[in-house]
């Protein structure tokens, strides 16, 4: 796989590994969507967000000599954001947070087109039905395109019971499209 800065991501890994900082920079921004599409999926504070990717950055850092093989840093990096989150979400469990954004949504400061909410809407409601496990994969494989094999190695599952939760998931957003479109009607 090539890096958005040149280069095989291998090549790139390798280098990070023998402590070059620019490469490891390099690495972080041809991650830098997958990261935020996943911490989002399991964090619905923007601070939150980017606290867990800045974290996840720290620790990446910290111990990419023990990285085994190359191949699989995203894999890697990704399973790190994720334990992260983790913490971060049975944190403010227990301390109850509630975001400014949250706040934001609930009395409509937000100011979008009646087009652009209702989409929001739509999208945020159907996230709000799914579980985090199913969120996550959603994310993994729509938009950040990873593989089923790869959803499993991340999430601790077998690339069979990744597809599956997946397909399953899938089934489950349209019966609530479906049943949203039987309640309006």
């Amino acid at each position: 796989m090539q890096t958005r800065f040149g280069g095989k991501m291998e090549e790139v890994v390798k280098k990070a590994k023998k402590g070059d900082k620019e490469a490891f920079t390099k690495l972080i921004l041809t991650v830098e969507n997958e990261l935020y599409h996943v911490a989002k999926a399991r964090l619905k504070n923007e601070n939150d967000v980017y606290d867990a990717i800045q974290e996840t950055c720290i620790i990446a850092y910290k111990n990419i000599k023990k990285l085994r093989e190359v191949k699989y840093f995203k894999t890697w990096i990704i399973k790190i954001l994720i334990n992260v989150c983790n913490l971060i979400y049975k944190k403010n469990m227990r301390l109850h947070i509630v975001s400014f954004e949250e706040v934001g949504e609930i009395k409509g400061i937000n100011s979008f087109s009646i087009e652009e909410t209702d989409a929001t809407l739509d999208l945020n409601y159907i996230y709000d039905k799914l579980k985090e496990e199913e969120r996550t994969i959603i994310i993994l494989y729509y938009i950040d395109s990873f593989t089923d094999k790869e959803i499993g190695r991340i999430l601790n599952l077998k690339e069979n019971t990744a597809k599956t939760k997946r397909i399953r998931t899938m089934k489950k957003i349209k019966e609530i499209i479906e049943k949203e479109r039987k309640d309006h009607e």
